[in-house]
Formats: structure tokens, C-alpha cells, sequence
């Protein structure tokens, strides 16, 4: 899948904690952190590749980052 933007991206995790059925505390004591703190992250308009690695790592997912050239024509 193609994301172009944060928002985007989020709103993936945010299907797969559904998915998992992991919510905002369980994700949060997964990573040491606050409730709080990881609602804020989830709620952000650009995110930190840490902050990503790290709720990834907390929901034993990989990241995997393809660089694809824009087509000419646009």
C-alpha cells in the first residue's frame, strides 16, 4: 500500500491495533509509556521514523520503506 502522508499511515495502525485488538493502554504498556503520550502520537500530523519504529516494535511489526519515483506525467 501507498501512503502518502502521516494521517494515512496512522490511520493503518490504528486498523491494525483493531485487528489485534490492542488497545491505546495495552499498546502504551507495550512501549513504557503513557496512555496519553501514545494517544498524542497516534494523533500527530507528522511522526518521528523513531516514534513509528518504536509502535511498530511494540505491535511486533516490521517496517519496510520502498522509495518509488513519481511518474513524469503529473
Amino acid at each position: 500500500m501507498l501512503y502518502s502522508n502521516t494521517q494515512d499511515l496512522l490511520t493503518e495502525i490504528r486498523k491494525k491495533m483493531l485487528d489485534e485488538k490492542i488497545n491505546i493502554k495495552e499498546l502504551a504498556n507495550r512501549m513504557n509509556k503513557s496512555p496519553s503520550a501514545v494517544s498524542m502520537a497516534l494523533k500527530q500530523k507528522n511522526i518521528s521514523i523513531e516514534s513509528l519504529n518504536d509502535i511498530c516494535q511494540a505491535m511486533n511489526l516490521n517496517i519496510d520503506i520502498t522509495f518509488i519515483k513519481k511518474d513524469d506525467t503529473n
